[in-house]
């Protein structure tokens, strides 16, 4: 990992932006949000991961992007494949969008549901990576 300013530390930030094994994953345009502090000013998004606690099932992939003030942070969306539980060996992987993946003060920051399988997985825990 190159880190432009070796006195700033990478962050990781993880969100259960779905809470359990209970509660469905719903398409929505901002299931979870953050706003960006102070010491996170001029960081750039690294990498993601996303996991659901139960699979989804049948139909398409389930796919998410993060937005930073409205607009997206990957130009393709992370994937979990259908009936699969986590982004590690997605189908077709993520793309950074490198115009649009550096941090402000007080940006927000929001974890957005894109598509998802016929029968929606159950629980959702995404983790973000800033250098």
């Amino acid at each position: 990992m190159i880190i432009d300013n070796p006195y700033i530390s990478p962050i990781e930030i993880i969100i259960q932006a779905v809470d359990g094994t209970t509660n469905l994953v719903v398409n929505t345009t901002g299931i979870a949000y953050f706003t960006v502090p102070l010491k996170m000013n001029g960081m750039k998004l690294d990498s993601v991961h996303a996991r659901v606690i139960t699979a989804g099932a049948s139909g398409s992939a389930n796919l998410f992007n993060f937005k930073i003030n409205g607009t997206d942070m990957l130009s393709t969306a992370l994937m979990i494949n259908a009936a699969g539980t986590s982004s590690v060996g997605s189908a077709t992987p993520y793309i950074i969008d490198t115009n649009h993946n550096t941090l402000a003060t007080n940006d927000l920051i929001a974890v957005t549901v894109v598509q998802l399988n016929t029968t929606v997985p159950k629980g959702l825990i995404v983790r973000l990576n800033f250098i």
